[in-house]
């Protein structure tokens, strides 16, 4: 069949080195609001190895001519017997600049002068691209932030050596807004965008998908108790409650959330307070996810005019029983079993490296929000 992936190979300095055209495989990862990551299977001692061998360097891979990813080279791995031996290139997506810095409280000033937090207001998109342009200036990255449309509703963040995926990033998910860094010339493009609702139930019987599975699982809390500044007695707490939850599923089932980072004399005390706890309710709600083998053809497929990872589809699971979702993320691959293209709908919460992932990040925010916030 015909290739339909290109591979341009850069140096670090987005200079252009060649193309990689005949891998022996290839795996392309893309996520909504997530990092994403691809690998190209290769001879080793090939051209192509030895192009994607040198320190630094870059690949931008496009499906049927349409941008796919970009990100540089950070790992490599040989396997197998001499004269034979295949290498293992992993590429991870430039998303993975949104965790590359932190946030100071006083970007502009030199590390001895930093003041309490860098608070922002305005819509989620406003703040996400404020807190970036100012950190990437600082350090003199080469990305450019586009400009600002104002999507997402109005948000309060107040930011301390923070990270953007761990603090922002969700306020947009939240939003139903997408945000990615792209190759784009000699540099990176940091932008929002706004996913499509594909029109058409997906079904079996309709013949856009050959086969699917699913998983579904009830809120783990539907009620948090956030625990802010003080002590004893003195300490300001909050309590937010999934209300729809608790009708739908007929429990109730609480849990606290330490916010001992947000200061007692902030003027916005109970909103951020508050905030913590719905973004705590929101990772806890109730979750279905679906893996979709895509039968393509001139209706549906995925790229182009069909669906892209952030849109929203409705997923006729059995006759008559529906759910719609956001395509968190799809896999697209390409070996000498011909091309595969499996979207995931939702969340899989069968998927242990899923829930590893989701589980350590947990933690890692919650460490640093506690480790920053005095």
């Amino acid at each position: 069949m015909e290739n339909p992936f290109k591979i341009t190979v850069y140096d670090k300095a987005f200079s252009r080195l060649g193309w990689v055209d005949a891998p022996v495989s290839q795996t392309w990862t893309v996520r909504h609001n997530q990092q994403g990551n691809g690998s190209i299977i290769l001879p080793e001692g090939s051209e192509q190895a030895l192009l994607l061998a040198g320190d630094g360097c870059r690949v931008v891979c496009t499906y049927k001519d349409e941008f796919l990813m970009s990100g540089p080279v950070r790992t490599a791995r040989t396997e197998g017997q001499s004269g034979n031996r295949l290498v293992t290139f992993q590429v991870q997506d430039d998303f993975r600049e949104l965790s590359n810095f932190l946030c100071w409280p006083t970007p502009a000033a030199a590390i001895g002068s930093q003041g309490s937090h860098d608070k922002r207001t305005g819509s989620a998109e406003a703040v996400l691209k404020g807190f970036a342009q100012a950190n990437i200036t600082r350090l003199s990255k080469p990305i450019t932030v586009a400009a600002n449309l104002n999507r997402g509703g109005t948000v309060t963040v107040q930011l301390r050596f923070q990270k953007l995926v761990d603090e922002v990033v969700p306020l947009l998910d939240q939003a139903g807004i997408g945000v990615r860094v792209r190759q784009s010339g000699s540099g990176l493009v940091l932008d929002c965008y706004t996913p499509a609702t594909w029109p058409i139930n997906l079904s079996e019987d309709a013949g856009t998908l050959t086969d699917l599975s699913w998983t579904r699982t009830p809120p783990e809390f539907t009620r948090v108790v956030v625990g802010g500044p003080g002590d004893d007695s003195a300490r300001v707490h909050r309590q937010r409650v999934n209300s729809a939850a608790e009708t739908a599923w007929g429990d109730k089932i609480e849990d606290f959330v330490d916010a001992r980072d947000i200061k007692a004399d902030d003027p916005n005390l109970n909103a951020l307070l508050d905030a913590r706890g719905d973004e705590f309710l929101a990772q806890s709600a109730a979750k279905a996810g679906i893996s979709l083998n895509l039968q393509e053809g001139e209706v549906f497929r995925y790229g182009g005019e069909g669906v892209h990872v952030g849109d929203k589809v409705a997923v006729e699971i059995s006759p008559g029983s529906v759910v719609t979702d956001v395509i968190r993320s799809a896999t697209l691959s390409l070996s000498q079993n011909g091309l595969t293209v499996t979207p995931i709908v939702g969340e899989r919460t069968d998927d242990p490296n899923v829930l590893l992932v989701k589980k350590v990040s947990q933690a890692l925010k919650a460490s640093r929000r506690l480790q920053v916030g005095k």
